[in-house]
């Protein structure tokens, strides 16, 4: 009787794999498909990097632009020799030009002379200056471009110094400590009026106001001017509850609020103080008024002091004046042009600001003159050197737009550069050339805003903005996962064959020496 017996080596069989040929056709298969995919893959995630300009960008950035001013000098009496005077304030420009280098002004090319200037035909605009028999505390006579200044002992130092210093102030007004307060230029501004009434349900509130006659009377004459630099849209809205961040401090003689509290004054949470829907900035004007039970509501300043306007300025923002009814009881009322006037007299001052108008030298020695026939808000010198700040910044922030842009693309390797973006920034590379090749100031306003505009719309593309915030770390973390579990069976499947390959050599050869 036969007794069958199963070696152990059956019983632990290894997994069965394919033909050695059929088991190499499988691997291959599989990594031609990843090689095949491969440029596919890379083809559709590779970004487009278009050449920027970046010799023009440099270029743009190192040019200097020069505006050309001339100004006429007439020596009247016989004080003086004209020619004589204009050289020592020419000289005295110069030096206080040097004293005050590396601001905006740098660009300010100013001649002084006693003729038309030859290059008229390059400036379009000649001031003058006029020195007459007379005072030297007499005040300064400011025309629209030019201004009246006496003198009794002739044409001496002092005089000098005294010419140099109204040009400065005329031409080159410091900006130093307005420069947080002004608002970004932009053509198109929304001003908007807004007449918020802490709670109204406490009774004696102001329900209404004719703000369009307060607007027309104190307003409209200096936003006309201003036509060249802006576009206006005016807008107003009264709203009945709009309660305030913070409790105001109770005084003796009513409550107050400190400088920290005016802070947080801007309720934005509950205050809806825009009306329409536009990418224009908005420029806020806000009427205060407090709770009949809040009354009278008062700002302290930094020391402590009431102030006497009872309203602020916030930068870049718009500005607040409050309001409190001297009316008692809890009849509602309505503001008239007579109670508005004092209010929009501080707006048109809040406005001012903002926007950056320079303000004419001192009160004490300055007197303005206006004729019948020329009304004016504004004088053509404050128009003048606005027009001038107003390029300038726009040129300087253009520049730095496009530096910006350059330094990123060459810093982040994948970042896209597309056709959009190419094409913006050599739009505003012509713009800018176009600033320096034109003399009228305001086509060069006009040329430095479109520069602008198209530098920061290309630095804020989408999807330039989008891989500032996406590191090559963040690739690894996508692909990673992705990936991994594709190449580990894949490769070990090749060390596997190879392996087996040797193996399957080894002992071929080992045959083949035992049969020799």
């Amino acid at each position: 009787m036969s007794q069958s017996t199963t070696s152990p080596s059956n019983s632990h069989s290894l997994p069965a794999y394919p033909h050695d040929k059929g088991r190499l056709r499988i691997i291959l298969s599989y990594w031609a498909v990843v090689l095949v995919c491969l440029p596919v893959w890379w083809g559709l995630t590779t970004v487009q990097r278009l050449p920027l300009p970046a010799t023009q960008v440099k270029d743009a950035g190192s040019r200097t632009l020069r505006i050309p001013i001339d100004v006429k000098i007439d020596v009247l009496d016989d004080l003086c020799d004209a020619a004589s005077f204009a050289a020592q304030v020419q000289m005295g420009w110069n030096e206080a030009q040097n004293a005050q280098r590396g601001s905006i002004w740098d660009a300010l090319d100013v001649v002084l002379g006693t003729s038309e200037p030859e290059r008229l035909d390059r400036s379009g605009v000649v001031y003058q200056v006029t020195v007459r028999q007379g005072y030297e505390e007499d005040p300064i006579v400011i025309y629209n471009r030019s201004f009246d200044i006496h003198s009794r002992s002739g044409c001496d130092q002092p005089l000098v110094d005294k010419v140099v210093s109204s040009l400065r102030e005329l031409l080159a007004p410091p900006i130093q400590h307005t420069e947080l307060r002004v608002a970004q230029y932009a053509p198109r501004y929304r001003v908007a009026f807004s007449l918020l009434n802490e709670d109204a349900s406490d009774g004696g509130a102001v329900t209404g106001w004719l703000v369009e006659q307060a607007i027309q009377d104190h307003l409209q004459p200096i936003l006309r001017e201003l036509d060249a630099l802006h576009n206006f849209t005016v807008e107003s809205q009264v709203q009945f509850y709009a309660p305030l961040t913070s409790d105001p401090v109770a005084a003796h003689d009513g409550y107050v609020l400190n400088q920290e509290q005016l802070t947080i004054f801007v309720n934005s949470a509950e205050w809806t103080l825009s009306s329409s829907v536009s990418n224009d900035p908005v420029l806020h004007f806000v009427l205060y008024v407090p709770s009949s039970q809040r009354r009278p509501l008062y700002i302290q300043d930094s020391h402590g002091v009431v102030s006497k306007s009872n309203s602020f300025l916030v930068p870049q923002w718009g500005g607040i004046a409050i309001f409190n009814p001297t009316t008692e009881g809890t009849a509602n009322m309505v503001l008239d042009s007579k109670d508005l006037a004092p209010v929009f007299h501080l707006f048109k001052r809040q406005l001012e600001g903002l926007l950056g108008i320079p303000t004419l030298p001192a009160l004490a020695s300055v007197k303005t003159e206006r004729t019948s026939t020329s009304r004016k808000t504004l004088t053509e010198w404050q128009l003048d050197t606005l027009l001038r700040r107003r390029t300038l910044e726009n040129v300087q922030g253009s520049v730095q737009a496009l530096t910006s842009i350059v330094g990123l693309v060459g810093q982040i390797e994948n970042m896209p550069v597309g056709q959009t973006v190419r094409s913006d920034v050599l739009s505003a590379l012509d713009e800018l050339a176009q600033v320096h090749n034109t003399s009228q100031p305001v086509q060069t306003l006009f040329h430095s805003a479109r520069s602008l505009l198209l530098a920061s719309k290309a630095f804020f593309n989408p999807d330039m903005v989008g891989l500032l915030y996406f590191p090559a770390e963040h690739k690894y973390a996508v692909y990673t996962p992705l990936f991994a579990p594709i190449a580990v069976p894949l490769v070990v499947s090749v060390i596997r064959e190879l392996k087996a390959r040797r193996n399957a050599a080894a002992m071929t050869h080992g045959r083949k020496s035992k049969a020799e």
